[in-house]
């Protein structure tokens, strides 16, 4: 950790050894500090810091004592004087050089990984749909003298193609949400549950279900994301239910201390306690394909979602039971 004590001006005045190594200077008072080896597209930020007197924390790149430039994470405070102006500054620059290289690596392989899964997403779904659509012609033409076993094969394929296509959109979906950087925003959660209950309408009306949605706090958070993520959980509680027994779920939130809790609870038909885990993995079912529609990758990709935003996701059930998911994002807001 490199340390370097500035005068009121910005003036180098005292440093560490890891200071003076990297910066390459001779014994004595230190001819430079980490502002002079700023390079001058970091500076912007520094400048207004140092205008207005006030903590200084970013990823710099500090030019070395060979000319070349290495990132490090900059906390500079200001040192006040007893009138509380500032009489000097007090810099820790922590080398972080291999991992902001790593994690911009990881961001170009990601935006590789997202644009090489639409390329085969796009060139998957076109035959798909070619097939689909000579299905649809055989069926017009010769459906009317096929008897019921071939009208059955040819239900089936189209179904078989259905669930294709929405598998390719979901491991497409997936796999972008690891290549796309949230957009965070101030999100009214109230509004996007009452706007995914709209969406599943036709689902709630066909199981003769409901959504009761109690009112949920605001959050910062991508809204794109936090659609998809109750419209995921929303739906796996309309999906799983008992037989013969209409699907209730109810959507609840609230704010606690440095956090914010969303539930998705429901009264069907629950899992086992040690699936609770499990059911998180990416193609994990817990019931037969002829039981349920579905590819395995909703409830991953809500997952998926609550990581990326620094919090957690959890399943809560018993068999016959009901289950409850129960989602906790980290909220800094002050108490009000």
């Amino acid at each position: 950790m490199a340390l370097v004590e500035s005068a009121a001006d910005g003036r180098a005045t005292a440093c560490n050894d890891c200071w003076r190594d990297y910066a390459g200077l001779p014994p004595g008072p230190p001819a430079q500090g980490w502002i002079d080896r700023l390079h001058p597209d970091d500076a912007p930020a520094w400048s207004a810091a140092f205008r207005d007197g006030v903590r200084f924390e970013a990823e710099c790149r500090l030019r070395g004592g060979d000319g070349r430039h290495r990132w490090f994470l900059v906390r500079a405070s200001p040192r006040l004087d007893p009138a509380g102006g500032v009489a000097g500054w007090i810099a820790a620059c922590a080398d972080v050089d291999d991992l902001v290289r790593a994690r911009d690596e990881l961001r170009r392989s990601n935006a590789d990984l997202e644009q090489v899964a639409a390329v085969a997403a796009h060139d998957l779904l076109e035959p798909l749909r070619k097939v689909q659509a000579f299905g649809d012609r055989l069926g017009d033409r010769c459906g009317p003298r096929l008897d019921d076993r071939g009208r059955e094969y040819l239900r089936r394929s189209a179904g078989a193609l259905g669930r294709l296509r929405e598998l390719i959109r979901d491991v497409l979906a997936y796999s972008r949400l690891d290549a796309r950087e949230a957009r965070i925003s101030v999100v009214d959660l109230s509004a996007v549950a009452a706007a995914v209950v709209r969406d599943l309408s036709e689902a709630i009306d066909e199981s003769g279900g409901a959504v009761l949605v109690d009112p949920l706090p605001t959050v910062a958070a991508d809204p794109t994301q936090m659609r998809q993520l109750l419209q995921n959980l929303i739906a796996n509680a309309l999906k799983f239910h008992r037989p013969g027994a209409p699907p209730q779920a109810r959507v609840s939130g609230r704010l606690e201390p440095g956090r914010c809790i969303i539930e998705v609870a429901d009264d069907g038909l629950g899992f086992a306690p040690e699936d609770a885990e499990r059911i998180f993995e990416p193609f994990r079912r817990l019931h037969g394909r002829g039981e349920f529609d579905g590819r395995g990758l909703g409830l991953a990709i809500c997952r998926r979602i609550v990581e990326r935003h620094g919090g957690r996701i959890v399943a809560e059930a018993a068999p016959d039971a009901g289950a409850v998911f129960r989602v906790t994002l980290p909220d800094d807001r002050p108490a009000t």
